[in-house]
């Protein structure tokens, strides 16, 4: 028998921007390696995180894609930057 792998996938968080005051925007994220038609829709509870909230001072927060789940790749993840 052999064995099949899972495929490598990259999960990029797109950088996105906000006015100070403003609430964060949703954040999306650009995804690399998907094989077989697969869409984002079948990588499972992929979140992005940030430290920067509405009272943040203006600056550029780190955006921290996380916690993607599927049997079928091997998900590795690219922050983002909110400004």
């Amino acid at each position: 028998a052999r064995a099949i792998t899972p495929a490598p996938l990259t999960i990029a968080a797109n950088d996105a921007s906000r006015l100070y005051g403003d609430p964060n925007p949703a954040f999306g994220a650009t995804f690399v390696g998907l094989v077989n038609a697969d869409t984002p829709a079948a990588i499972a509870a992929l979140s992005i995180d940030t430290a920067a909230t509405v009272a943040s001072n203006v600056g550029a927060y780190v955006l921290v894609p996380s916690a993607a789940a599927s049997p079928n790749y091997t998900i590795s993840y690219v922050d983002g930057t909110l400004t």
